[in-house]
């Protein structure tokens, strides 16, 4: 569960970054085309036929360019690209609401475990303490204190082999052991 979190949040970060770079390409591009129109406008309300043709046979250039690559009109590719855009940011909304959702489940969780294992470590001492003097009857005191030594030493290596196989199953049992040496 937790490594299909990290990939979607990975995932959700990545096409972000892919929004927000194209979302700047196309406002820019959006700016230098908007930029063209009015320089366009200026030219035939100055009444300069030069400055007309320049911009207009750069604007067909362009026309050319877009329809070989994407088969539209710059004006069509400019619509387009803000409908991609907006479906892309709806879209990674979607997503983020769905993520917040999953982070406040898996921290949910994540305290169900934090408690269940410290009270795993109340109850193995109430069965420790339970349990005592029948062990100390059977062993004897000396023999009985080294034996519940032996609950320390396994609750130890399930410790560190709880963090090698990454099992709070053995967190959890290792607390168990450490609350009976201590009951």
């Amino acid at each position: 569960m937790f490594n299909e979190y990290n990939e979607k949040y990975e995932l959700f970060h990545k096409s972000e970054d892919w929004l927000i770079g194209n979302e700047t390409k196309f406002y820019n591009g959006k700016l230098d085309y908007d930029k063209k129109k009015s320089e366009l406008l200026s030219c035939k309300l100055m009444g300069d036929t030069d400055c007309t043709d320049r911009i207009m046979a750069e604007g067909k250039i362009k026309n050319e360019e877009y329809m070989k690559t994407y088969n539209m009109t710059v004006e069509q590719f400019m619509v387009c690209a803000k409908a991609k855009l907006e479906n892309s940011r709806k879209d990674l909304e979607s997503s983020r609401i769905k993520l917040n959702e999953a982070t406040i489940k898996v921290d949910k969780i994540t305290g169900y475990l934090w408690i269940i294992l410290n009270c795993l470590f109340v109850l193995g001492g109430m069965y420790g303490a339970y349990k005592s003097k029948k062990t100390l009857d059977y062993f004897g005191r000396k023999n009985a204190i080294l034996f519940h030594y032996l609950f320390t030493i396994v609750g130890s290596v399930l410790v560190f082999i709880s963090l090698v196989i990454k099992s709070p199953i053995c967190l959890g049992f290792s607390r168990f052991l450490f609350g009976v040496q201590g009951g």
